[in-house]
């Protein structure tokens, strides 16, 4: 009995509910009340019944020896079979014994049942508590087993035929909400999106009024593993642009996703970081030519057109290079000191340019980030310590900022990715300085995107989330900031033929959520469902159901 109790009392309400649905058990060793103490499964079943009395319906209730488990929810007034639960029964509490007048007639009879159905009632009982627990850790990846069931017999994800009904779409351009509409997903594409009656062949999932936005944009990745990308997908990251990697493994990913093996994020890819230290990192393993940085560092021009010609020849998206040390390490050049050259960084600009590649610089001091801007950066990473002078050059440049603010956030934490003496000592300064020119910064206009900085490994912490709340506690709009981690991020690196928006032709890059993000932007840490080209990558359960049922 004692696993008994335990099973039931675990069991999910509507289960016991659907339990009460089919008989009315009254104890066989009580008349329909205590007279003290707690009950347990040896003298009590009680459910409400018809035409009893309040007594009658406050028994209606199963206790496992100390929990007491409720069939109904009596602050709703539910009723079970048809009879209404009277809010104004007493409730047992503590454990202290309910104290009762005489029985009804009804209830009497109750006692009478059959023991075949009583049986009956237990047997349903452990049938429903036998089903599985809906456990949700979204950070684990399914099982191949459920992958499998889900691909191919190539191993592909499938991009279903979808209408999503009854939803609330986010239209990032107008900045309005579209209400009630179906969007419908086709191949991977957004193919309607409006009042239409979806079409007969879709599988038709009805939304129930949630909110859809477009996936977000991750601007600094460092995630290097089938992991780093699932953890950012679930995240709400549809597509991300590498700040570097383990060697190629960000083309890898991307190549996975595009083929359809992984389903997402997109990835522009980085690869090999040209910086002088290559020679401290594995990233000398990831081409043969660059086994000599492994004992000397990347110094002349020579060397740095090289590393960047050798990215260029495996197809990378963007250069990641830097013009200033770390200010989370006390490794390697200052956060405030030239890391390369004015020579050598205009040799990665130029061979950048050659092979038609858009360079993302590392900058943190006011010097350093005047000079990135300077030598044609398209983008300047960080910018810890940014001034107004350098704010007016990235305006007067059209130069794009990634402040990575809420990756700053994470120094103060002990266990993220930043866990470091120096960066602790830095942060307040940092944060102070960042609070400051972000919202002076997008006063002036200058376009600032999100990104988190991080590796997507499985204890760190801040997401692209916190870093658009984090630009509405600076002075966006909450549709700015949803703008920067959407559109704004597609029109600066060159997608937005692609992704960024709900609308007609685009990829199908969705979130979902129970809430409008406008009103309480919070609710962008916690998505239940992502699709990525299409592809389902979150669908959580929520009640008794999954958001996207069937996938």
């Amino acid at each position: 009995m004692k696993a008994m109790s335990g099973a039931v009392a675990s069991m999910p309400e509507r289960s016991v509910a659907a339990a009460a649905s089919i008989s009315r058990v009254a104890s066989p060793g009580a008349p329909g009340w205590t007279k003290g103490g707690r009950w347990s499964w040896s003298s009590s079943w009680f459910w409400a019944c018809p035409g009893g009395s309040p007594t009658d319906h406050a028994a209606a209730r199963i206790s496992a020896r100390m929990a007491v488990l409720r069939v109904v929810d009596f602050g709703m007034g539910v009723s079970l079979r048809g009879v209404p639960i009277r809010k104004s029964i007493h409730r047992q509490a503590g454990g202290r014994a309910l104290q009762s007048a005489r029985p009804s007639e009804p209830f009497r009879k109750g006692v009478e049942m059959s023991r075949l159905l009583k049986m009956l009632t237990f047997a349903v009982i452990l049938s429903l508590a036998a089903v599985p627990a809906r456990a949700q850790n979204p950070y684990a990846r399914p099982s191949l087993e459920v992958l499998a069931a889900a691909a191919g017999a190539d191993g592909i994800l499938p991009q279903p035929f979808i209408a999503l009904t009854g939803a609330n779409v986010i239209d990032v351009r107008s900045g309005s909400v579209l209400g009630d509409v179906s969007i419908v997903l086709r191949e991977g594409r957004i193919v309607s999106v409006g009042p239409e009656a979806p079409p007969a062949a879709a599988d038709v999932i009805d939304l129930r009024g949630r909110y859809v936005t477009p996936g977000f944009f991750e601007g600094h990745y460092h995630g290097s593993s089938v992991g780093s990308a699932h953890r950012a997908l679930v995240s709400g990251v549809t597509t991300a642009r590498s700040a570097s990697a383990d060697g190629f493994s960000d083309i890898a990913q991307r190549d996975l996703v595009t083929a359809g093996y992984l389903a997402g994020p997109d990835i522009l890819a980085a690869s090999v970081y040209v910086t002088p230290e290559l020679g401290t990192t594995d990233d000398v393993l990831a081409d043969p030519r660059l086994a000599k940085y492994l004992n000397r560092p990347v110094r002349g021009e020579a060397a740095v057109r090289e590393v960047v010609r050798i990215n260029a020849e495996h197809g990378v998206d963007w250069i990641k290079t830097r013009t200033s040390g770390l200010s989370s390490r006390t490794s390697g050049p200052d956060a405030l000191a030239m890391a390369f050259t004015v020579e050598e960084l205009a040799a990665i600009m130029d061979e950048a340019e050659r092979h038609g590649i858009p360079v993302a610089c590392h900058a943190h001091g006011i010097e350093v980030v005047i000079a990135g801007i300077e030598a044609g950066c398209r983008s300047i990473e960080h910018a810890s310590y940014i001034n107004e002078e350098a704010l007016r050059l990235m305006k007067a440049r059209g130069t794009l900022w990634v402040p990575t603010y809420i990756s700053v956030v994470g120094f103060e934490l002990p266990h993220d990715d930043y866990a470091t003496t120096i960066a602790r000592q830095r942060a307040p300064h940092i944060l102070e300085n960042l609070q400051r020119m972000i919202r002076l910064g997008h006063e002036m206009g200058i376009p600032i995107l999100t990104a988190v900085d991080t590796s997507y490994g499985p204890e760190s912490v801040y997401r692209v989330a916190g870093e658009i709340n984090a630009f509405i506690d600076f002075g966006m709009s909450p549709i700015d900031a949803l703008r920067a981690a959407t559109i704004r991020s597609a029109e600066a690196y060159g997608l937005a033929d692609r992704t960024g928006a709900i609308e007609v032709g685009l990829e199908a890059d969705l979130l979902v959520f129970d809430r409008n993000p406008l009103e309480q932007p919070s609710v962008l840490h916690n998505p239940l469902a992502v699709l990525s080209n299409g592809r389902v990558g979150l669908n959580r359960s929520v009640g008794s159901a999954k958001v996207l049922p069937g996938y």
